[in-house]
């Protein structure tokens, strides 16, 4: 979290390049195989002795795994799939994530508070108590809805992890609260 906005580490963008990358290197293993067409062991299947007779080479060098790889529908249906799967996930996932943009607003305005103003009275004067006592209650309350935070949440496929989020916020209602009762005891 920024006081900007939310953000996602790793991104969508960096699950479809791994997604991509995997994709890559199972077929690059897949051609990495040497052709079993053209090995001896083989030519039993590929070069048939019947009746006594050796049939004609038929297969030649074999089926081209690359080709196939570029034809296959049914892989590239899976691939595209699976990229949409990816990108629904991270939509579920800024959807939960916009139920934080009230902390974010409120940790923004935390943070902007000028804490040695308020030390001065400069917001207020020492006799606004319906002030303090109001601010008190709004950091307070601030403070325990921090505390709820859950730190892991499954959304679809992703495990949004906001401990972090819930680590950087709680200090800022804290801060807040502890400048109110310091200045409410004079």
């Amino acid at each position: 979290m920024e006081i900007n906005g939310l953000y996602f580490t790793p991104n969508a963008n960096h699950y479809l390049m791994g997604s991509e990358e995997i994709i890559r290197r199972i077929q690059d293993s897949t051609l990495s195989v040497k052709n079993l067409v053209t090995d001896d062991y083989f030519h039993s299947f590929t070069k048939p002795k019947i009746n006594d007779k050796l049939e004609e080479h038929a297969v030649g060098e074999g089926p081209s795994l690359a080709a196939i790889f570029e034809d296959d529908k049914h892989l590239h249906t899976l691939i595209n799939n699976t990229n949409e799967t990816i990108e629904k996930a991270f939509e579920l996932a800024w959807k939960y994530a916009e139920s934080f943009e009230p902390f974010r607003q409120y940790y923004r305005d935390n943070e902007n508070l000028d804490v040695e103003a308020v030390g001065k009275g400069e917001h207020v004067t020492e006799s606004d108590v319906k002030f303090f006592a109001e601010s008190l209650a709004e950091y307070k309350r601030q403070h325990e809805e921090t505390t709820k935070i859950v730190g892991n949440m499954s959304v679809g496929m992703l495990l949004c992890d906001a401990s972090k989020l819930k680590t950087k916020m709680l200090p800022s209602p804290q801060k807040c609260l502890e400048v109110r009762r310091f200045l409410y005891t004079f």
